[in-house]
């Protein structure tokens, strides 16, 4: 079983410390996402971390709390959803990248991978069928987009919230970006090159416009969050000793 995951990742840090502390580190495999060819990034679909996969089959991924991930890991039992399309939903905003397809395309077909849906829906651990499940969130893909809108704008929000600061070295940048900044960082983070790109790429600028103005009127607490969060697991010494013991190692070229 692997679990795929980044250091940088809250949830992450939460599921694998909580497997160091119930000792079911050992029996896992961690594979860091920081190297995209020798992870297996694009070859394994991973959409989101964490995500837990098994013989190449994705099992689940954020959201992921460190309750369920040590019970698939130690009993192959997860936390099976009742409501597919919410589930689904969630997952969505458990990450990052399809949030962000899902705003630039304003629907969900760009994130209706067979692969995500089944992390997300914990198929092959007994939930719901990922087929007709696939089918149902389709059918309800309007109404689904508009409930959810101002949750995917809040993802967004933090998420750019976190990229300043890192870009800032760490530090708290001193002012929201303006809209051109965020539609640039829209457009980059929902593309791999120029795939996941909207055919017109240009007609971003309303949507930008939007999640701007969302970051401008959060942006001291955004920020004091993001500082928090990522000080801590930057922190956090006995986790990134774990991590260097027990990542796999990229193979030599």
């Amino acid at each position: 079983m692997r679990i795929y995951y980044h250091p940088t990742c809250a949830s992450s840090h939460r599921v694998i410390r909580e497997l160091h502390a119930r000792g079911l580190l050992p029996r896992i495999e961690l594979v860091k996402v920081s190297h995209v060819a020798t992870a297996g990034v694009m070859d394994e679909e991973i959409w989101s971390v964490p995500w837990i996969a098994e013989d190449g089959r994705p099992l689940a991924t954020d959201p992921l709390d460190p309750e369920e991930a040590a019970g698939i890991v130690e009993h192959r039992r997860a936390r099976v959803p009742d409501d597919a399309s919410k589930a689904f939903m969630s997952a969505v905003l458990g990450s990052l990248y399809a949030s962000s397809l899902v705003y630039v395309h304003g629907s969900l077909r760009p994130v209706m991978s067979p692969r995500f849906v089944q992390a997300a829906l914990r198929s092959w651990l007994g939930g719901p069928d990922p087929a007709s499940s696939a089918e149902s969130i389709s059918r309800e893909e309007g109404a689904l987009l508009s409930e959810y809108r101002g949750k995917i704008i809040r993802v967004l929000s933090y998420g750019m919230a976190r990229m300043l600061w890192w870009s800032s070295g760490g530090e708290a940048p001193g002012v929201p970006p303006d809209e051109l900044q965020v539609a640039t960082w829209l457009l980059s983070t929902a593309s791999i090159g120029r795939a996941g790109l909207p055919d017109r790429p240009q007609s971003l600028r309303p949507a930008a416009r939007e999640l701007a103005e969302a970051i401008r009127g959060d942006f001291d607490r955004l920020i004091r969050r993001v500082g928090d969060e990522q000080s801590s697991i930057m922190g956090d010494e006995e986790y990134w000793r774990l991590l260097e013991q027990a990542t796999r190692s990229p193979p030599a070229p």
